[in-house]
């Protein structure tokens, strides 16, 4: 399949995830306990870029306007202060993809979603930033 097979794949994922939360009115306990657990492993990824970030783990659309193709994560963390939580990952063909969703600032349910193949930005997209 090609790469922008994927690139849809993934966004279209990422579109019901946020279709899903926003219909149950929240999250239940375990989600809760997983969504708490992948916000210290995101924070730990952005500790561990060299000069670390004091941006809060959130996303504005003027860090959404300052991402660019072929960002590697490390600046991504950077610039928004995270990669944002790790919603799909997938190995094919030797192209190994990773989606994030970031919580936005901005209108109720703002977010973006970034997604890296082979370590490099391919894609973002976001909804209601400001």
């Amino acid at each position: 399949m090609s790469k922008w097979i994927w690139i849809a794949i993934g966004l279209v994922l990422a579109a019901v995830f946020a279709a899903l939360i926003s219909l149950q009115g929240g999250v239940d306990e375990d989600e809760e306990r997983i969504l708490a657990a992948a916000d210290a492993n995101a924070a730990e990824f952005s500790t561990d870029v060299e000069g670390g970030s004091p941006n809060a783990p959130t996303i504005t659309l003027a860090e959404f306007q300052a991402l660019r193709t072929g960002m590697p994560p490390e600046q991504v963390a950077e610039i928004v202060g995270s990669t944002g939580e790790l919603i799909s990952e997938s190995e094919l063909g030797g192209v190994h993809t990773a989606m994030y969703q970031l919580e936005g600032e901005g209108d109720l349910g703002a977010n973006a979603s970034v997604m890296f193949q082979n370590g490099e930005l391919v894609q973002k997209a976001q909804i209601g930033l400001r």
